[in-house]
């Protein structure tokens, strides 16, 4: 049994016992939430390092002033890309859980973000959703905005999440100002075509 799939046992398990016994007063979310808690302290090594990399890249300063008009961000920008790659690579060759990462910090939510573009599943749109209550980076909300994408391309986006969906892209485009309007138009064209479908996808591919 996966971890996600203790977490919501734990929940279930629960639900049911407060059903029969009123007076107890922790929760399932609560235990879920301790459960997750656990999993994020019990991360790699290796992956806690990336993921200080990844805030850490946060303190790069602007740009200095050159002969190329490049966004003030574009060093920092840079930076946390490469960190992020790393991440969401890591997290999918280790099998990391993305219900864990979808409830941690910053560089947790841009490794989920990556691992849901490099490979989508059903049921990550649920993910994006609730990893959306986290305060990110510039880039991370960019990164979501990506993930977005590669979803409502495969038509992995139910109707019951298309609205929230749709909510949170204009939300992050909002953070992230102008640049990202057309970006934004394109992920709501695609959730307007978007059905989902009993029949497999190949989610390795882009076609």
């Amino acid at each position: 049994m996966n971890f996600d799939q203790q977490v919501a046992l734990a929940g279930f398990a629960i639900g049911v016992l407060g059903v029969a016994f009123g007076f107890l007063a922790v929760t399932s979310e609560r235990l879920a939430n301790f459960l997750v808690r656990s999993r994020l302290r019990e991360m790699p090594a290796a992956f806690q390092e990336m993921a200080s990399q990844y805030r850490l890249a946060d303190l790069i300063p602007d740009n200095d002033r050159g002969p190329l008009e490049l966004p003030s961000w574009d060093k920092r920008a840079r930076r946390k890309e490469v960190v992020a790659q790393g991440l969401g690579a890591y997290a999918m060759a280790r099998g990391l859980s993305r219900a864990a990462l979808a409830r941690g910090d910053d560089p947790y939510v841009a490794a989920l973000m990556k691992l849901i573009a490099f490979e989508p599943h059903r049921g990550d749109a649920a993910l994006v959703v609730r990893a959306a209550t986290t305060k990110v980076s510039p880039h991370t909300d960019y990164l979501t905005l990506e993930a977005i994408k590669v979803l409502a391309e495969k038509g992995l986006i139910g109707e019951e999440q298309r609205g929230k969906i749709g909510g949170l892209a204009d939300h992050v485009a909002e953070r992230l100002g102008d640049n990202h309007k057309q970006t934004i138009q394109k992920i709501k064209a695609r959730l307007e075509r978007s059905e989902t479908s009993d029949t497999p996808h190949d989610l390795r591919t882009n076609s």
